[in-house]
């Protein structure tokens, strides 16, 4: 598969191993020289924090146009009963990528949730007041060009899976 805009990288890791030429779903050196983003946080729980149940680790890799994300999650039974785009995932096991311009409590994003069967949830998010009753979700916007790739794997800690975007 080419990519435009050259090799991808690690975040902050500019003129590092590429992952051209190379299967992107195989394990890759660029991924394991990715280090945590300045200023992150150990995973939570999204229905109102604490500790997760299993652990997930998150990378990202860029190329300069374009953004990969890799979540490896320890889990030895994902499911999933979703089948159709923009299904309500976060209601079931689901990885979930929020992104934003600007500061701390974006009121525009878009977020993109990807459940272990490869079902993708796209939208854009307005939160002008931060209020949730007054949220706005427009989930019949698609991610132009959004790529998804989900598969099992076998973790030195246990079973799991994997979930890509780029």
């Amino acid at each position: 598969r080419q990519r435009a805009g050259g090799p991808a990288r690690p975040l902050g890791a500019r003129g590092r191993q590429p992952l051209s030429g190379q299967p992107r779903m195989d394990p890759v050196p660029v991924w394991t020289i990715a280090r945590g983003v300045p200023g992150s946080r150990s995973l939570e729980r999204a229905d109102g924090g604490g500790a997760v149940r299993f652990a997930t680790v998150v990378r990202l890799a860029h190329d300069g146009t374009r953004l990969e994300v890799r979540f490896d999650c320890l889990d030895p039974d994902p499911w999933s009963t979703f089948e159709h785009r923009d299904d309500p995932l976060w209601e079931q096991e689901v990885v979930e990528l929020f992104l934003a311009p600007g500061g701390r409590d974006p009121r525009r994003y878009v977020e993109f949730e990807v459940s272990p069967n490869g079902v993708l949830f796209d939208a854009i998010v307005d939160n002008p007041d931060g209020d949730r009753a007054t949220m706005r979700v427009d989930a019949g916007w698609d991610c132009p060009g959004i790529e998804v790739e989900v598969r099992r794997l076998r973790l030195e800690a246990g079973e799991g899976w994997r979930a890509t975007l780029s």
